[in-house]
């Protein structure tokens, strides 16, 4: 059985000259509204004149390392939990 040397040896693509552009502009609209994640950012892409679709945006900005800025759940220990739910039984 014979294998293509491809199957073992992969080489990585360089960027070309779309996608450069194309994140020079992502990243001049993560710049001004970092909140803006892959559907906006088509969106605002698409008003610049690109035609671009989600998941190319989505892949570029894993690439360059960003990421919509959002607010995070706050999660509470177990403790507090327990004693809020006992909070709400007593009466005052």
């Amino acid at each position: 059985m014979e294998f293509l040397a491809q199957v073992y040896y992969y080489t990585p693509m360089e960027p070309n000259l779309s996608d450069e552009l194309l994140m020079q502009a992502i990243d001049r609209i993560y710049m001004e509204e970092p909140t803006y994640g892959s559907r906006r950012q088509v969106d605002e892409l698409e008003k610049l004149g690109y035609e671009v679709g989600r998941d190319r945006v989505r892949r570029l900005m894993r690439i360059m390392d960003i990421a919509p800025i959002y607010p995070k759940p706050r999660l509470i220990p177990f403790e507090q939990l327990y004693w809020l739910n006992d909070a709400e039984y007593l009466r005052f």
